[in-house]
């Protein structure tokens, strides 16, 4: 339900519901705006949660449209505070990132771009931004800017939802401008278009879409679906690292799931790179690793799609170095399903073969596979990685082992006696591992061997 309340009142209640640093830095910035005499609006995101739940709580960024150039505030900011604040001249926009302390971190300091960055790993951010117009001279292109008032600008934005705004400071403090309806959206339950080209304009607005709907539970306003699906093919066009932006935040949103499940109704998948598909059973995997971002989403990528697939997502997807080992790292593990699923193998060499992937790649393929590969994979998790030798190495060389690689390979042979069950795990399994190493050191000298 939305927030009936007036927008003075409104503004109270948002910023009653800012976090102590986004409070501290939202005033500082408005003080520095009032004496240059520079409407602030808080714009998009905030204001529409605010008319949903009566408060910003749990904010995680905000948005700040500036009607004039934000250059001056972010210079007499960043002197105040002895930051550094870059501009992008091209954009018009500037980035102050908040620590966990309520600090502003000057080395996180930085730049929006086209695609609206994810900026570190800080608390929180504040994105101030000059009012502006979009021209696209092409689909999927950078837009070309130019400044213009704040009604303008709320017509570039990408729904109505969030094409709203909060007058921060000024005569138009308290003022909530609305010229889409986005609160009437909010009380439908519609995700809304503000023109028929809006997706071709910006395909990643596709992406947003399904975020979207799926955080506010809201479905597509009429002819909406067949304009996102007539515009698809546009995916293509964008670079790289736009998609993965835009598909990162929506595997790092709340409601990834459910996005998901809208995203792979659409097709974007497909039409961004043809072999890659996402079915429920990995949504579903997905889920079950709830936490656990987006390298876990490529792990279950990586162990689902084939080979060729694999090797192009990277690239067309725009993947972080994490993100792309996690994908490598799924097919990898993919290629060992079958002989991990052979009943004759021992426990000893599932465990071996699995002892070098990680815990949320084995969680991942624990979530998705069933049978004797996924049992396996779970022991992995579970008892196997927390196996041991009884025997450490200085009790080895006590027995007569030799040091250097010999005490090694005696390591994993008792580690790997335990997992098969040979030998009793801890202490219970000292005496019998003595008069194994004894056994095999008399029989060596019996019969020389490279291996004990």
């Amino acid at each position: 339900m939305t927030c009936e309340i007036p927008g003075p009142e409104l503004l109270d209640r948002l910023w009653a519901g800012l976090p102590v640093a986004f409070g501290e830095a939202l005033r500082a910035i408005v003080e520095v705006a009032d004496d240059r005499e520079l409407p602030l609006f808080v714009v998009g995101g905030a204001v529409r949660d605010s008319l949903r739940a009566g408060s910003a709580g749990g904010l995680l960024d905000l948005d700040i449209a500036v009607e004039g150039d934000p250059g001056p505030l972010l210079a007499v900011l960043s002197q105040q505070r002895g930051r550094r604040v870059v501009r992008h001249d091209r954009f018009g926009t500037g980035t102050l990132v908040l620590g966990s302390a309520g600090g502003l971190l000057g080395s996180a300091v930085g730049v929006l771009g086209s695609a609206g960055g994810v900026l570190g790993s800080a608390a929180g951010r504040i994105d101030l931004a000059r009012t502006r117009v979009e021209r696209y001279v092409r689909p999927g292109a950078l837009p070309q800017v130019s400044a213009a008032s704040i009604e303008a600008d709320l017509s570039r934005r990408d729904f109505s939802v969030n094409a709203m705004a909060l007058g921060l400071n000024g005569a138009r403090r308290g003022e909530l401008l609305d010229p889409f309806d986005g609160r009437g959206d909010l009380q439908r339950g519609l995700i809304r278009t503000l023109h028929d080209h809006s997706f071709a304009d910006d395909p990643t607005r596709l992406i947003r879409a399904c975020r979207y709907g799926a955080r506010l539970d809201a479905r597509f306003a009429p002819g909406m679906r067949a304009q996102a699906l007539r515009s698809r093919g546009e995916l293509r066009s964008i670079s790289g690292d736009r998609f993965g932006e835009a598909w990162r935040r929506l595997l790092l949103d709340r409601a990834a799931p459910a996005a998901l499940v809208r995203a792979s109704g659409l097709g974007i998948p497909q039409a961004r790179e043809g072999g890659w598909s996402i079915g429920l059973g990995l949504i579903d995997a997905f889920t079950g690793m709830e936490g656990a971002g987006a390298p876990a989403f490529w792990a279950l990528t990586g162990l689902r799609a084939q080979s060729e697939v694999v090797s192009l997502l990277a690239g067309r997807c725009g993947l972080t170095r994490g993100e792309r080992r996690a994908l490598e790292a799924g097919a990898e593990l993919r290629a060992l399903r079958r002989p991990l699923g052979r009943a004759g193998l021992a426990a000893s060499g599932a465990a071996g073969l699995l002892r070098s992937f990680d815990a949320m790649t084995l969680g991942a393929a624990a979530s998705l596979w069933g049978g004797l590969a996924a049992e396996r994979v779970e022991r992995a998790l579970g008892e196997w990685a927390d196996a041991r030798a009884p025997l450490d190495a200085t009790a080895l060389a006590e027995l007569g082992v030799e040091p250097g690689p010999a005490i090694g390979r005696w390591l994993e042979a008792l580690r790997d006696a335990v997992i098969d069950g040979d030998l009793p795990g801890g202490r219970r399994g000292a005496e019998p591992a003595r008069l194994l190493v004894q056994a095999g050191l008399q029989s060596r000298r019996d019969r020389p061997s490279r291996r004990p």
